[in-house]
């Protein structure tokens, strides 16, 4: 993207490298400073904030499009007890740009393989309020493709129950928790932890609370003006 780096960070472990890499970023983090300052800077770039047309097109049609898509065949309802054909049809809700293309390729494989069902399974569990069981399911049956990153365990969720469940991009949250002054990024661990998640729902909803003159409607407003604040 133009950047130049800095820091050369070397490594065994891909997890430990990722979280130096994020803490060199929070380093040098800026741009805004406190809750009013992101409001400012979203409006910025969104005069009319969530009710703006370029907000819509980039930031959160798509999002509700992957969850009519997910819904369609791959309802929570029937991922608690998923089979193969709720696999196949939970597929088409992935490619969208919120995943890197590696990681829509490991749930992708994920999902045809023996594992599949067990992953939406732990994602239902997941969406359903059965935090720790539903990572525990949904690391186990991704460890075969891979690590089990934050966003393969929270995009499913966040699309069935976008008005509880938070989707979680690490690095971005973890800058714009440092900016805000939220204690984030102590709690914050790569992989299946609960206290992370938790600590996530807390960071959630004081920016709900802190942005209410937005009038933010659900958790994809919530995350969407967390990614727009950080990386536009």
């Amino acid at each position: 993207m133009g950047g130049v780096l800095k820091d050369r960070i070397d490594g065994q472990d891909p997890d430990e490298v990722f979280e130096a890499a994020v803490a060199a970023s929070l380093r040098s983090a800026g741009g805004y400073v406190g809750y009013d300052g992101a409001i400012r800077r979203f409006l910025g770039i969104f005069p009319l904030g969530f009710e703006d047309p370029g907000y819509a097109l980039q930031e959160r049609d798509y999002k509700l499009t992957a969850a009519d898509r997910l819904n369609a065949g791959a309802s929570l309802e029937a991922c608690v007890n998923a089979f193969d054909a709720e696999c196949a049809a939970a597929a088409f809700a992935f490619g969208t740009n919120m995943l890197s293309r590696f990681e829509n390729a490991r749930v992708r494989e994920c999902l045809k393989g023996a594992t599949g069902a067990d992953y939406l399974r732990g994602a239902a569990a997941f969406a359903r309020g059965e935090f720790g069981p539903g990572l525990k399911a949904m690391s186990q049956a991704l460890k075969p493709y891979g690590n089990a990153s934050w966003p393969l365990m929270t995009f499913l969720p966040y699309l069935w129950r976008p008005e509880e469940i938070m989707f979680l991009k690490p690095e971005a949250t973890l800058k714009f928790a440092q900016s805000v002054g939220d204690a984030f990024p102590q709690h914050y661990r790569a992989g299946a932890d609960l206290d992370t998640y938790q600590a996530l729902e807390r960071l959630a909803d004081t920016t709900m609370q802190k942005i209410a003159e937005l009038q933010p409607r659900d958790r994809i407003d919530v995350q969407s003006f967390i990614w727009v604040v950080g990386n536009y």
